[in-house]
């Protein structure tokens, strides 16, 4: 026996209410270029984004570490955030260590060294 139809009020879907404010009258001059509806390019942008958080280009990888490994010494401090993204913070640079570069999330950032890199070890 099939289970009853749930009432039509009662249905979930996959709705998101996006509130644009200065952005509207850039993607809408987006939309009417490529001549597509404005939901069809938020939801193709955010597929972007999230592709890219989740595999980031080789070159931004080794960027990270390549301005550590031309230097003779560094003092930083290192941080991992809840996602297990681990990065640092130099300490005469004034950045926040409160969010996390690669995936922008602010939750559970901990940090886990914190000292001076020297080249040659």
């Amino acid at each position: 026996m099939a289970r009853p139809k749930r009432p039509e009020a009662e249905k979930r879907d996959h709705r998101l209410t996006v509130y644009l404010t200065a952005e509207e009258e850039a993607l809408q001059r987006v939309a009417d270029l490529q001549e597509r509806p404005m939901t069809q390019l938020v939801v193709t942008a955010v597929k972007a984004w999230i592709a890219q958080l989740l595999a980031l280009p080789r070159p931004l990888l080794v960027a990270r570490y390549e301005g550590i490994m031309h230097q003779d010494s560094q003092m930083l401090r290192g941080y991992i955030c809840g996602r297990g993204h681990p990065f640092w913070v130099e300490w005469v640079t004034p950045t926040s260590h409160r969010c996390c570069p690669v995936c922008g999330t602010e939750q559970e950032i901990k940090r886990i060294w914190d000292g001076t890199v020297r080249r040659g070890l």
